[in-house]
């Protein structure tokens, strides 16, 4: 499994905000997938490189990278201060990250998604803790509890 950390509003692992295509695809090699860029829901996609089944996701503006998505359960642990991302509740580690940077709690899907704007960080889950019925716990549900999704885009500056 490869180790990489999270550079906040630069890098995860080899992978940096602005790098070209060529060199990603020097890095990682070919895409498992490749998805066009497209038009859906009245919405723009861009192009997206696909890397071991989906479990990340690279976007380019003018073939350079402008969004890095990692999902949990891919063949990597991202670690940030030593910390894997990954295996820490997700509560935990978004509350330790806003000590440093604020959160923007005007996100329209917080709490499930928490944006650090200033470091271009996403942490994303497929729903929130008290979404879970009690009884899916007690079944061993782990759903909300950890970072499903850790992105990177450039960090915005507020004024």
């Amino acid at each position: 499994m490869r180790i990489w950390r999270l550079i906040p509003g630069e890098a995860i692992g080899p992978l940096r905000i602005d790098m070209e295509r060529e060199r990603v695809h020097e890095l990682l090699g070919a895409p498992s997938a490749v998805k066009a860029a497209h038009k859906k829901w009245g919405i723009s996609f861009p192009e997206t490189d696909y890397f071991w089944e989906n479990s990340l996701q690279i976007t380019y503006a003018d073939n350079r990278v402008d969004f890095i998505g990692a999902n949990r359960g891919g063949p990597f642990d991202l670690l940030w201060e030593e910390r894997s991302l990954f295996s820490i509740p997700f509560t935990e580690i978004a509350k330790a990250i806003s000590l440093y940077t604020p959160v923007d709690t005007t996100e329209a899907e917080y709490p499930t998604t928490w944006r650090f704007p200033a470091w271009g960080l996403c942490l994303w889950r497929s729903c929130s803790e008290e979404d879970i019925e009690p009884e899916l716990r007690a079944a061993g549900d782990l759903s909300g509890l950890y970072a499903d999704q850790i992105s990177l885009v450039a960090p915005t500056v507020s004024r």
